[in-house]
């Protein structure tokens, strides 16, 4: 037996999955710099969050803050075969 799903079938599992585990996906938000500490501590350490992404906010009211900073251990692309990024990166891995 053969089964397939649409790509909009398997997001909704995916974010019913992520909103289970107290997670929100936003929308309209796009990365305008992604920066990878180089302390080697910092990179050594499993507890920190070495990567830096500056985020802008695409649907805001006007008056409210538009870009967002936050620190991560990872960042993962899902923006398709063109992704902005992966190419910028010099130490990037596929996965």
């Amino acid at each position: 037996m053969k089964v397939a799903l649409h790509q909009g079938a398997i997001e909704s599992i995916f974010l019913d999955s992520m909103r289970a585990l107290g997670v929100e996906v936003e929308r309209s938000t796009a990365p305008t710099s992604i920066e990878i500490s180089n302390d080697e501590n910092e990179l050594a350490d499993p507890a920190s969050h070495p990567v830096r992404v500056a985020l802008q906010k695409l649907d805001v009211p006007e008056g409210q803050p538009q870009e967002e900073i936050v620190h991560a251990k990872y960042v993962v692309g899902a923006d398709g075969a063109f992704q902005r990024y992966l190419s910028d990166q010099p130490n990037h891995f596929l996965l």
